[in-house]
């Protein structure tokens, strides 16, 4: 039993650091791939591509330092020979949260950077407000990490107290809804946020109707995080029975994977939906008002599929 749990305990430290430190490498490569392409293509506007590819890379480092921070503090975290196993099986939810999120945010949060840095190429004088919006976006896109992070130095408080096998799932699915969850709407807002910034290369007179588009698109996209972070922290506050059973545990589990599927699909559909929008605004900025609203009334009846899951996830909840 004590070799399960070394096992889990050092699992979740190389994964929680390790994942988001490989993506956010990966996302920096190609980053600085596409710095090179635009520079080739642009050279006078050599300093502008440096600004915008080293403002871009260290938003996307956000991920891997935050996963270097967990590992670090599980590494000096020192718990009792009571309750050592059921402490260290509740830090995969902490993997979970943290190592799911972090990978994911790091590599699409690139994105936007690569496709700016070709836009700042065809559109050299118009670098500044490419740069402003690249930076904006990219910035909200860390919003997912964030609250996992909240989610996991939960856990990682509660994992002291924990005393059976209930407490040690209830733990692993708060991580796993807000894992899951941060799916579907980063690589929907990855994708989405692309299209936006290399429209700006197209036309840059849409500047201002894709900037008000892509805020509200992000806010829309973005709601899927929150209702995962509101089933995590219903979870966390939820009460585990003592017992050998491990029922109460299962439904946990149950509510967090329905919250964090049911995000999948929306988050990419949303991300679909706004990168079309975008490229459309990018060719034909004066069709605006008829475009997003469109958009929108699409968007929300695609949102609503997130808001049956997250009843259907409350229902699990509340008869556990």
């Amino acid at each position: 039993m004590l070799e399960s749990s070394t096992l889990f305990h050092y699992v979740t430290i190389i994964f929680v650091t390790a994942l988001p430190a490989l993506c956010a490498a990966l996302g920096q490569a190609r980053s600085s791939k596409a710095a090179f392409e635009a520079r080739r293509i642009q050279p006078a506007a050599e300093q502008e591509i440096s600004i915008l590819v080293i403002a871009g890379n260290a938003l996307t480092e956000t991920s891997a330092l935050i996963g270097l921070l967990v590992g670090f503090m599980l590494l000096t975290t020192q718990h009792t020979t009571t309750n050592m196993y059921w402490a260290h099986l509740s830090e995969l939810g902490i993997l979970a949260a943290i190592g799911i999120t972090g990978g994911i945010v790091a590599y699409m949060s690139s994105y936007p950077t690569q496709a700016s840095l070709r836009a700042l190429a065809r559109q050299p004088f118009f670098s500044e407000k490419i740069q402003i919006f690249t930076i904006i976006m990219q910035s909200i896109m860390q919003t997912p990490i964030i609250m996992a992070l909240i989610v996991a130095l939960t856990i990682r408080n509660q994992s002291f107290s924990a005393a059976c096998l209930n407490d040690s799932l209830r733990l692993i699915a708060a991580g796993i809804a807000i894992g899951l969850g941060s799916i579907g709407p980063s690589l929907g807002l990855g994708s989405f946020l692309q299209e936006s910034c290399a429209s700006l290369g197209i036309n840059r007179l849409s500047y201002s109707k894709i900037i008000s588009f892509s805020f509200l698109s992000e806010a829309i996209i973005g709601a899927s995080v929150i209702f995962s972070l509101i089933i995590s922290v219903s979870i966390l506050n939820a009460s585990s029975i003592q017992t050998d059973s491990y029922l109460q545990g299962i439904g946990f589990l149950s509510a967090a994977l329905c919250m964090g599927l049911g995000t999948l699909g929306v988050g990419i559909g949303l991300g679909k939906i706004a990168k079309k929008v975008s490229q459309a605004l990018g060719i034909n900025p004066e069709l605006y008002s008829d475009i997003s609203k469109t958009s929108i009334v699409a968007q929300a009846f695609i949102e609503a599929q997130t808001l049956y899951a997250f009843i259907v996830a409350l229902g699990i909840l509340k008869n556990i």
